[in-house]
């Protein structure tokens, strides 16, 4: 699920300097902030876009930003904005896609369509999923 250590401790310090917010944390916001807490470049240039009550997109930065750390900011606002700036189409494109921003974005899109709980599923023995 997380791409390491540091991920996951990204994204739940984050989360608690943010402080819980009802109305604000909704499957779509974990699913955009975990993909924008996947790697140090991508959490510095979308820090300032986290406020109390909302994220602002707009507030990322993306000049000179990587290809894959473009993608997943994109997917990222499209699961919180319910826009198409993502699309499956984009997904495939294995130029601008690889495997590591692949599967962050699936685990992104179960994020938002199952709730934060999808985190929390671990390899159990060889191909068994538990809780």
């Amino acid at each position: 699920m997380w791409t390491g250590a540091d991920h996951e401790q990204r994204f739940y310090r984050l989360w608690a300097e943010l402080g819980m917010n009802r109305k604000r944390d909704t499957p779509q916001f974990f699913a955009a902030l975990y993909l924008l807490t996947a790697n140090g470049d991508i959490f510095r240039r979308a820090y300032n876009a986290f406020l109390p009550k909302r994220i602002e997109p707009e507030y990322i930065r993306v000049s000179e930003i990587s290809v894959a750390n473009y993608a997943l900011v994109q997917a990222a606002k499209s699961i919180y904005l319910g826009t198409d700036s993502f699309t499956l189409a984009d997904l495939s494109d294995s130029e601008a896609v690889n495997m590591e921003t692949f599967f962050l974005v699936v685990n992104a899109i179960l994020i938002a369509r199952y709730g934060k709980a999808v985190m929390h599923i671990k390899r159990n023995g060889r191909n068994n999923l538990s809780c």
